[in-house]
């Protein structure tokens, strides 16, 4: 996520400047909560704290864990704001 000193969040790659006031937007490092889940036959969620990178890289694995499965799995799953 980027945000600016304004207050401008976005999670569109593409943003390098705030279309509020037009000063450079800064990658978010700081640390946050994300809800996670795992479902099957009975389902779980659990908020978990790490930063938007972090967040990046675990929700890649689970998609290429998601695209390569065969028969029947459960779900894992990371929320996004």
């Amino acid at each position: 996520m980027k945000k600016c000193i304004c207050g401008f969040k976005t999670v569109n790659n593409e943003y390098n400047i705030c279309p509020k006031c037009g000063k450079r937007l800064e990658v978010d490092k700081s640390k946050r909560l994300y809800t996670m889940g795992i479902s099957a036959e009975e389902s779980h969620t659990s908020e978990i704290e790490m930063t938007y990178e972090e967040a990046e890289i675990v929700n890649r694995v689970l998609k290429e864990l998601q695209n390569g499965k065969t028969g029947y799995c459960g779900t894992c799953w990371i929320e996004f704001e």
